[in-house]
């Protein structure tokens, strides 16, 4: 055994740590103007992007995971309502997805999207949480049902799709319009079926939090959730004890610092994704100063927990996410940059970091473009 390697085994087998995780990076793709997107693997391979665009929500597929993609194709209208909307006042907030297994008692292979839908003015229509599923692999979808409807004065917003390890669905929100909050403040909540999609549960209130050296409302939100291993991990924004949001996990309830070196306490560390490769557990978020306000410069970050140092009986990942990387889009100042990052799993300790470009054009009106990157972890 070389002595390098001698040197790590001690380290790991004294210390309890591995080396430093790295990320390797492939050349961004540009799909195509859009935002907000998430992909996922599905049971047939292929890898589906779900995203908004103008006023509508809309898919892509891709065969050869990530590097090419179908043609767009409108998955949700902005006039679900069917009101001949031609003034565009409703439209597709956030989206995201996800898969049944194949071996799902009730609808195997069901595919189930959920979508935040908005009207431009609240006191006309409250925000709101559908949902739409297909049983054909995306060739065809259900109409969009009603999960949700929010007040005239607070908001529902980003819907994260999670199958749990029993089979059963859940749907995840952030929601200021619980009436017990306090005033700003926001809840993760969530909606659970148990026959693959048909009938849903009422909203459930996961989480929601004050900091008690401040008084700021934590308004936890931007919620994205895993299984490994018998735990769950609930990755959600908040402010917690500071001005700013940063990411935090939620380790079955257990709410936790997960990075090494967390979020400066001047730095916005907001938008934060989870997922799990063969060796890892992955968590990007978007950064930016906290003192600009339009968020400009902001870039991704992407952050790893091997999984061989994560205690098994508590499950706990505190401080076990390191060696930070950017993926290589350009954030500069003269941009907003990367934003409404997600992660998607291929195989190994490959993934697909999914992010929206923002820009101002030539004539200066903020434009969106997805991007979509492969990167493995070592």
């Amino acid at each position: 055994m070389r002595l390098s390697a001698i040197i790590a085994f001690v380290g790991v087998t004294l210390l309890g740590l591995s080396a430093e995780p790295t990320i390797r990076w492939a050349t961004p793709v540009d799909v195509g103007p859009g935002g907000y997107a998430r992909a996922h693997r599905l049971n047939d391979g292929r890898v589906m992007l779900a995203y908004c665009g103008g006023t509508c929500g809309w898919m892509r597929m891709s065969e050869d995971m990530g590097v090419t993609w179908s043609k767009a194709r409108r998955l949700v209208d902005h006039d679900i309502l069917k009101e001949g909307d031609a003034a565009y006042t409703n439209f597709v907030g956030n989206i995201d997805f996800a898969q049944l297994p194949a071996n799902h008692a009730a609808h195997p292979n069901r595919i189930v999207v959920s979508f935040n839908y908005r009207c431009r003015n609240m006191a006309k229509r409250p925000l709101s949480i559908h949902e739409m599923h297909s049983d054909d692999n995306g060739a065809t979808w259900s109409a969009p049902r009603l999960l949700f409807t929010a007040n005239t004065t607070e908001g529902v917003y980003e819907p994260f799709v999670h199958v749990a390890g029993s089979g059963t669905l859940e749907i995840y929100t952030a929601d200021e319009s619980e009436p017990t909050l306090e005033k700003h403040n926001q809840r993760i909540a969530k909606h659970v079926s148990t026959d693959g999609g048909d009938t849903w549960g009422a909203a459930q209130t996961v989480c929601s939090s004050m900091s008690s050296a401040t008084g700021w409302s934590g308004r936890d939100g931007m919620p994205a959730v895993i299984e490994w291993r018998g735990h769950t991990y609930l990755a959600i924004e908040s402010r917690g004890d500071s001005r700013h949001l940063h990411p935090r996990v939620l380790t079955d309830g257990t709410r936790e610092v997960p990075l090494a070196e967390d979020v400066p306490a001047n730095m916005v560390g907001g938008s934060p994704y989870i997922a799990a490769t063969e060796n890892y557990l992955l968590l990007c978020w978007q950064q930016h100063p906290g003192s600009d306000k339009r968020g400009s410069g902001r870039c991704v970050v992407v952050a790893a927990a091997p999984k061989a140092e994560v205690p098994a009986s508590s499950g706990s990942v505190a401080g076990l996410f390191r060696g930070k990387s950017t993926p290589p889009l350009f954030c500069g100042p003269s941009e907003r940059g990367s934003m409404w990052n997600a992660l998607c799993p291929l195989e190994g300790d490959d993934f697909l970091l999914v992010t929206a470009r923002s820009y101002a054009d030539a004539t200066g009106k903020v434009r969106q473009r997805v991007f979509v990157t492969r990167a493995s972890c070592h």
